[in-house]
């Protein structure tokens, strides 16, 4: 039977920061460096928070900027993990943004993931380590810290996809600049 491998959508998978910043731009002709987009993002832009959500969502509803095309390889990565690991996407992704996830897996890699598990499915919020033990994933390859922390947490294996926002993470936890690495980090910490 084939173990499971986790991935986080947003940033991970799909590059939905930089996406956003480039709506937001065109939008609102602010420029908001990539380097702290992901730190409480109205705090940058000096607007409440329910005004970041209303931008966050006329993005998710402008299909222009809200699917980015994956990194070129991401394709064929993923189907050279399949081969070996059964694929889940565990996401934080709010309720009402979920059907996007849906829409970019299938426009960009159909049948490749097994599962795709939100964090607050069924009206119970969970945590990333939380789901992680419950599904017995070999690794979750995730972004944020607070998502990292979880699962160190709960003693499960987590390889950090490099952002400016987890660079402050401790440097013992496996880490990755880029998708391709994984196959060779699983093969020699896991």
């Amino acid at each position: 039977m084939k173990k499971n491998l986790a991935f986080d959508f947003d940033d991970v998978l799909c590059d939905t920061t930089k996406a956003f910043l480039l709506f937001h731009k065109k939008k609102y002709g602010s420029t908001i460096p990539y380097t702290t987009a992901k730190v409480v993002l109205y705090k940058n832009l000096h607007i409440s928070e329910k005004e970041e959500d209303k931008r966050w969502n006329e993005f998710f509803q402008d299909t222009t900027f809200c699917y980015p095309a994956p990194s070129k390889n991401l394709i064929e990565i993923l189907q050279i993990l399949k081969k070996d690991y059964r694929l889940i996407v565990i996401s934080a992704r709010d309720k009402k943004w979920q059907y996007n996830v849906f829409s970019w897996i299938e426009k960009y890699v159909p049948n490749v993931f097994e599962e795709i598990i939100f964090l607050d499915s069924r009206g119970v919020k969970k945590s990333k380590g939380m789901i992680c033990r419950k599904n017995k994933t070999i690794a979750l390859i995730e972004d944020d810290p607070e998502h990292i922390k979880s699962c160190v947490d709960f003693e499960m294996p987590v390889i950090v996809f490099d952002r400016p926002w987890n660079k402050k993470l401790k440097k013992s936890i496996p880490r990755i600049k880029s998708l391709s690495q994984i196959k060779k980090i699983l093969s020699t910490k896991f």
